[in-house]
């Protein structure tokens, strides 16, 4: 749903802005939705182009001018810095201090909708720090949106209020947000243990102690300030939440977390503060083989539980870089992984027609999105704005992606720079505007159906041919090439005492050749573990093959355990593949010589590997036998069809023998015709049989219930050594 709506005539101050204003209504939209085509129920999202880019904005979009991608600039030394520290970790102090609020203050958080975000603080989401780095690979700060090869990406309100339930429309947030503040006296800062302990001595639960504990969680779990202090920066906020106003937090939300990735991206990975754990949760619903293990959204009540509570997925920087870096396209499903009728569901959200244009509004039209809440001298949150452009990510509201217009109406002095307000005058600008176009805004119906016009698959193709002119691989060796691994070993994080000169061994692991009868494999095996398990010695497992640990580095002990639990999370038949089972083949002997592994582990992963012949066998002769219980039924089914055929032509020539003259010259032709029939039954009829007593239904069962003792032993693995 959405609306059509122009944009108002706005002072244009940069170059590109003084370009884009003498363009003329022939080769653009200014409409916020554009109808597709002659479809009633399709739309492109704009303002847009009508046809193909102008050549006069190709120095300044979809790169601004002297922009880089960190995928062409990143150099070695970029993962020793603690990038990620202000990622928000829920300790039992806070746990304990949830609990006791929502008994006294659970109601008003439900009025302000923040129930669903508080509780999500309670869930300790595991850092996934590899894909966060090598999606940022492909960041572009100018246009807040990820640039991939078959388009821009980027998360957007929508994808806010999906994942964490947060309210996207409402009274807007900024510095001039209409509060009165309470006196307090001036206290210091501390950090957060120490301020749960100061804020929770009384017995009973305050307005004051409310406050307190929203302020933490917002700069602690929302904003996640690059401070482990409280900052006293978002005291109005706490205050509107507490009194339960329903304020646009979503939006609110989303600038910060554009703000982190520009941050990250223009100090090369230095740390910054910023909601980067939604980001992470943004991946992982849009590409779904990064999501969690397991993925259930049942009884959850939204996505972003269901994506926190699960275990990660084992993929290394180079894995990930690869994917983002190859992966050509993805599926219109992909481009919609919550149903554009979601927010229509929620509680809060009323389905009147006012309440959805607002919802909307706030959805689809460009614009500057409010940032910080201080004006002034400020170590946090200072006021300004980040730019957002749905317009370039129409496919991910199940619109048309066409060639957008650039984002050129922020008080931005250009797409590389950001504001800081120094007085309210320009905070109440940056609101009104958007009023303005809200009033203008109107919700219609549409039909999902995420794809792109050829004009823009053209425009977008070109500009990605243009850019990446580095292999994948090219790219790798600088960002994590030797050099990276040698500072990493000056600093302790290699335990091998050992390295060798001429060492290329980053992520190599063991050369073994395949089993005997897996798939692909035209090698015989070669069986260098003939001894079991002895329980009263496994300190040192199956010691007739390992060696001591220092064999291998660290770098290689972690790759072998990253790709033994990431194999492990598949399911069997994909282990089946050549390549999977090769790769597990070879990571198995080298993870279980971790010096730091647990007995019962270790005893684990030798089993595995003593048992993975077998327990693959099993599963091929199970496979084996179904497809020939299932090829033989067809064979039973066409007979049966042949059969059934026959029958009505042998009951319609009886049927005309004995309605039929006796003198007529051809009956008997037809009488022999008709025993024929009969013949060719009795034969049909007795193969069938045949087949039966081969193939009984019984034999699917027994190969039904082979896949299921493998696939049961498979599972208990997964359990025992990815825990």
């Amino acid at each position: 749903m959405f609306s059509s709506c122009r944009f108002p005539s706005l002072l244009l101050t940069t170059t590109m802005e003084q370009i884009i204003k003498e363009f003329d209504s022939d080769i653009l939209h200014p409409e916020v939705i554009v109808p597709y085509s002659t479809s009633s129920s399709e739309f492109m999202l704009g303002p847009c182009f009508k046809d193909g880019f102008p050549s006069e904005l190709e120095s300044f979009y979809p790169l601004a001018e002297g922009e880089k991608l960190l995928l062409h600039t990143l150099q070695p030394g970029w993962q020793e810095k603690n990038t990620w520290k202000s990622w928000p970790t829920a300790t039992e102090g806070w746990i304990g201090w949830v609990n006791r609020m929502e008994k006294v203050k659970g109601d008003t958080w439900r009025t302000a909708d923040i129930y669903d975000t508080i509780q999500l603080s309670k869930v300790n989401i595991p850092c996934d720090p590899d894909l966060l780095y090598a999606a940022l690979c492909f960041w572009s700060t100018s246009g807040n949106a990820f640039h991939f090869n078959f388009g821009m990406m980027s998360p957007t309100v929508f994808d806010i209020s999906a994942l964490t339930g947060i309210r996207p429309h409402g009274e807007a947030i900024s510095s001039v947000l209409d509060i009165q503040s309470p006196k307090r006296e001036k206290s210091k800062k501390i950090y957060y243990e120490k301020f749960i302990k100061v804020n929770t001595q009384r017995e009973d639960v305050t307005e004051e102690e409310h406050l307190a504990f929203l302020n933490m969680w917002l700069c602690k779990f929302v904003f996640c300030i690059g401070s482990s202090m409280v900052a006293k920066e978002y005291n109005n906020l706490a205050i509107a939440l507490a009194s339960g106003r329903k304020v646009a937090l979503a939006p609110f939300i989303l600038s910060h977390l554009y703000r982190g990735c520009r941050s990250l991206v223009t100090r090369g990975f230095a740390p910054a503060g910023g909601p980067f754990w939604i980001l992470q949760l943004w991946l992982q619903s849009y590409f779904p083989q990064y999501r969690p293990f397991p993925y259930d959204t049942q009884n959850c009540t939204t996505l972003g539980i269901a994506l926190a509570q699960g275990k990660l997925k084992q993929n290394s920087f180079r894995e990930c870089l690869k994917f983002f870096y190859l992966c050509s396209s993805i599926s219109p499903s992909q481009f919609t992984p919550y149903s554009p009728g979601w927010l229509q569901l929620a509680e809060h959200i009323p389905s009147n027609k006012l309440a959805l244009d607002d919802i909307w509004s706030n959805f689809l039209i460009p614009r500057d999105l409010q940032y910080g809440l201080a004006i002034g001298n400020s170590s946090v949150g200072k006021a300004g704005v980040e730019y957002y452009s749905p317009n370039q990510f129409a496919r991910q509201f199940g619109l048309t992606q066409t060639i957008p217009l650039p984002p050129h109406q922020s008080v931005n002095a250009s797409p590389l720079e950001r504001i800081v307000f120094n007085s309210e005058s320009g905070i109440r600008e940056v609101d009104s505007k958007f009023d303005q176009l809200k009033r203008n805004f109107s919700v219609v119906e549409f039909h999902p159906n995420p794809k792109c016009t050829p004009s823009f698959e053209s425009w977008w193709s070109t500009y990605i041919s243009k850019t990446r002119t580095e292999s994948v691989e090219q790219i790798l060796d600088r960002i994590i090439g030797e050099e990276a691994i040698k500072k990493r070993r000056k600093k302790g994080q290699e335990k091998d005492k050992r390295p060798s000169k001429n060492a290329k061994r980053e992520l190599v692991l063991p050369n073994i050749e395949h089993s005997h009868g897996v798939p692909g494999s035209s090698h015989s095996s070669v069986n260098r573990h003939e001894k079991s398990v002895d329980d009263e010695n496994v300190a040192h497992v199956s010691s007739d093959v390992k060696s001591p640990a220092a064999q291998y580095s660290a770098e290689v002990l972690d790759k072998a355990k990253a790709e033994v639990q990431k194999l492990l999370m598949m399911p069997l038949q994909q282990v089946l593949l050549p390549e999977n089972y090769s790769s597990l083949e070879a990571a198995l002997p080298v993870y279980a010589e971790s010096p730091d592994l647990l007995v019962e582990k270790a005893r684990n992963l030798e089993e595995l590997r003593r048992n993975l012949p077998s327990l693959l066998a099993s599963f091929q002769e199970a496979k084996k036998q179904k497809d020939e219980y299932y090829k033989e039924s067809a064979r039973k089914v066409m007979l049966v069809d042949d059969i059934i055929r026959k029958q009505e032509l042998h009951t319609e020539l009886k049927d005309l023998v004995v309605g039929i003259d006796a003198s007529i010259p051809n009956l008997k032709e037809i009488e022999a015709l008709e025993m024929n029939l009969t013949t060719e039954i009795s034969h049909l009829e007795a193969k069938l049989e045949e087949l039966r007593i081969e193939f009984p239904a019984s034999k699917k069962d027994v190969a039904d219930s082979l896949a299921t003792q493998a696939e049961t032993r498979w599972a208990d693995y997964k359990r025992k050594i990815c825990v």
